[in-house]
């Protein structure tokens, strides 16, 4: 047991050290959107608290188009892992809360999905997916 909790402490530095540091002019951009401060009033989740939003937090982000909003713009500003300081924006905040929400990865399935059209604000939304994007093979109903 002492060993298996060793090596996902190991794991976890590991993880954090080989992340490329976060572009902070880019995420003041993400910072500024009135998404941000929406989200952070309907879920109580602080992007810049640099922590991993909590279940509660997590299941009101889920409903939240405005939380929907802010982590379809971090995957879209930062493409892959990055981090600040010990914060790992993917495993520690954008990765939990899709799983948590199942969303999937917001930026690149709305860009295939809806080619240059994101889907976000362009018409009905359902956590964070455009109509057209669920229909699959059944098309319109």
């Amino acid at each position: 047991m002492w060993f298996v909790a060793r090596a996902v402490a190991a794991a976890a530095v590991i993880r954090v050290t080989s992340a490329a540091t976060c572009e902070v002019a880019s995420l003041q951009t993400v910072l500024a959107s009135s998404d941000t401060s929406a989200c952070a009033s309907d879920s109580g989740y602080v992007v810049t608290s640099l922590s991993t939003p909590t279940d509660a937090e997590m299941a009101i982000m889920c409903t939240s188009t405005a939380c929907q909003s802010v982590v379809a713009q971090l995957e879209a500003v930062f493409p892959s892992e990055c981090s600040i300081g010990s914060f790992a924006l993917y495993a520690d905040l954008t990765t939990p809360v899709t799983s948590y929400c199942s969303w999937g990865d917001l930026s690149s399935s709305e860009s295939s999905s809806s080619g240059s059209n994101s889907g976000l604000g362009t018409g009905p939304v359902l956590l964070g997916r455009s109509l057209e994007s669920l229909r699959g093979p059944w098309g319109s109903c």
